[in-house]
């Protein structure tokens, strides 16, 4: 790959010679930038909540290792001047250029964010031609992934140069050996390096492999340096796509899981339930079912349901309330599982297997059964999913046992498990590059 800018990278870099001292870009950046990230309605695809909208002012230490093809090189250090978000924000570090605390631990590795610029890179490919990408405007992280960064992010690109693999902090990684456009992550230990360029001009054959992983999966945006003025500016979007549980919220956490299973080869078990707490629930009861979707694995079929069912209970605080789910009809058994969480959505346990079915299509079927002391009042969600099923069509009774009536509904039929949520995060940024700067 030919990278479009000189090899020494256009600032004054020191060191880098045959005697294997590594390269230090001189220089500075200072500079400002916006950064926003907003929820999008799934069906309009526009804004529909803010979560983070912060000023941010972003200075640089000498980047130290080769930067193949660039123009320069910083480590960067942002800090929030004025932060307007709201309590869900999880910043973009690529875009914020501001080091999350998460990153911070274990105090042994010292995360870092470093920002490049390459005028000109050209990828050839003797089938499908040269892919040319300009102006790139190229953020790089590394921090112990163990204790790292929540978001599954750091979309990366194999470039074909050689990277940055002279930083002092993680081994030599080899991002020069093109071998098709994939996350350019590089992970030695629990050390993780990732470069994602933020902003580029492309320009390539319509046949180019992978275009339609550039397209959706990297940020997209635009960049310019003038090497006269030293002036910077930039701005790119990402649209980041994550799935979380219907009904049960990710801001809680685990909740307080008030699990107490009995083991399969208890008595309570193996005599039939003659416990008073074993069995399903009777107090209050409702019949329903779920679709079951077959796969196909090492020749054999399973089914299993891909979607779920939720009913609600009114608790008040302090109430005690047993549930549990029952196959009734061995012909349309499955192995039911349920998660219960709160008027906040808040989880308060998930427990699977605790007495026999009272039919099954297979002996050792079992059906949970969950009992909790309401810590919240109001409406309390319990989400049923399963398993395993005997065929096409599930059936279940659910129960709920309480001294007072908790008005058991059915709130949603067969819906999907997973709630899709698009993350748009965009910044805009202005910075003075002085490329002849000591520091």
């Amino acid at each position: 790959a030919d990278g479009g800018g000189d090899a020494d990278g256009g600032g004054d870099a020191d060191g880098g010679g045959d005697d294997g001292d590594e390269t230090v870009w001189s220089g500075s950046l200072s500079g400002t930038l916006q950064y926003n990230s907003e929820i999008l309605d799934d069906e309009t695809g526009s804004a529909a909540e803010t979560l983070c909208d912060q000023d941010i002012t972003i200075t640089s230490r000498p980047f130290v290792g080769e930067c193949e093809g660039c123009d320069f090189a910083f480590y960067i250090d942002g800090e929030v001047t004025t932060d307007r978000s709201e309590s869900g924000c999880v910043p973009y570090p690529e875009f914020s250029l501001v080091v999350p605390d998460s990153w911070n631990n274990p105090e042994w590795v010292v995360p870092e964010i470093w920002m490049s610029f390459v005028s000109e890179m050209n990828i050839t490919e003797e089938e499908y031609g040269t892919l040319t990408m300009r102006n790139m405007l190229m953020v790089s992280t590394y921090h112990d992934y163990g204790y790292g960064y929540g978001y599954g992010y750091g979309y990366g690109y194999e470039y074909g140069y050689d990277g940055y693999d002279g930083y002092d902090g993680y081994d030599d990684g080899d991002y020069g050996d093109y071998d098709g456009y994939g996350y350019d992550d590089d992970y030695d230990d629990d050390d993780y390096v990732s470069e994602t360029p933020i902003a580029f001009d492309l320009d390539a054959p319509a046949d180019w492999p992978y275009i339609e992983y550039i397209a959706d999966y990297l940020p997209t945006g635009t960049a310019s340096f003038e090497t006269g003025t030293g002036e910077l500016t930039w701005e790119s979007t990402f649209v980041e796509t994550s799935y979380t549980e219907r009904y049960v919220s990710d801001d809680c956490g685990m909740g307080e899981l008030d699990d107490t299973p009995i083991e399969e080869d208890s008595d309570e078990v193996s005599d039939g339930g003659d416990d008073d707490d074993l069995g399903p629930a009777t107090g209050e009861t409702e019949d329903n079912g779920l679709v079951c979707t077959v796969f196909e694995m090492f020749g054999e079929e399973s089914w299993y349901a891909e979607d779920i069912d939720a009913w609600t209970i009114n608790l008040a605080e302090g109430d005690t309330v047993r549930v549990t789910v029952d196959t009734l009809d061995a012909a349309a058994s499955f192995a039911p599982g349920i998660t219960l969480s709160d008027s906040e959505e808040c989880m308060v346990s998930r427990d699977w297997d605790y007495y026999p079915c009272t039919a099954g299509h297979v002996e050792t079927l079992l059906c949970p059964s969950v009992e909790f002391t309401a810590n919240t009042s109001g409406e309390h969600h319990i989400i049923v999913n399963g398993g395993d099923c005997a065929g096409e069509d599930a059936s279940y009774q659910i129960g709920v046992d309480s001294a007072s009536d908790t008005e058991l509904t059915l709130l949603a039929d067969d819906v999907e498990r997973m709630v899709e949520m698009s993350t748009q995060h965009t910044v805009t940024g202005t910075a003075t590059v002085d490329l002849d700067a000591d520091e």
